[in-house]
């Protein structure tokens, strides 16, 4: 099977999202960022105890801060993230990364021909996963590596001969 199709910013951008949403670290940031938001909650008590005056206006403060931390602070850090990674692939230059991208799958191979002219290419054995979600399939060749390929450019007989060229050993995951 062989593909042609145009690689964005916006792809990049999605697969690093992606790639850092499943990761460990991600995990332990978010258990992190709910853990600190119950340090708002319990200032205002610690607080009282010290003081041995319940401090409602204290308490209100710290309730809507814990509340606007949990609503907002995984919204901020994708914004920020989005905005980091642009930043850096407009520094690497567009046309390294973004533009036609060849993509031939045999029943051995995965070969990738980037717009800067690199190749990649891998034995199926060494591929790490498959990941599908609703607008990509990443094929990935390390847990930070992968082929980007945006769903935009399959129809639906394309879709179906992917996943039937993709050898069964290999792990797949669907988001």
């Amino acid at each position: 099977m062989e593909l042609h199709y145009q690689v964005a910013k916006e792809d990049y951008i999605a697969f690093n999202l992606f790639t850092f949403e499943q990761s460990i670290s991600n995990k332990r940031l978010i258990r992190t960022q709910k853990l600190f938001s119950l340090i708002f909650l319990l200032a205002p008590l610690v607080f009282s105890l010290l003081v041995h005056e319940f401090q409602t206006g204290y308490f209100v403060i710290s309730l809507i801060i814990a509340a606007l931390w949990i609503a907002f602070s995984a919204k901020i850090f994708r914004w920020s993230f989005h905005r980091r990674l642009s930043k850096m692939i407009d520094e690497m230059g567009k046309g390294k990364l973004c533009g036609e991208t060849a993509l031939i799958l045999t029943d051995k191979n995965v070969i990738e021909i980037m717009p800067s002219g690199e190749e990649t290419k891998a034995e199926w054995s060494s591929i790490n996963k498959v990941a599908e979600t609703d607008e990509y399939f990443f094929i990935y060749f390390n847990p930070m590596a992968a082929v980007i390929l945006p769903k935009r450019a399959l129809d639906d007989e394309s879709i179906k001969v992917l996943k039937e060229t993709i050898p069964s050993g290999v792990c797949w995951e669907n988001e």
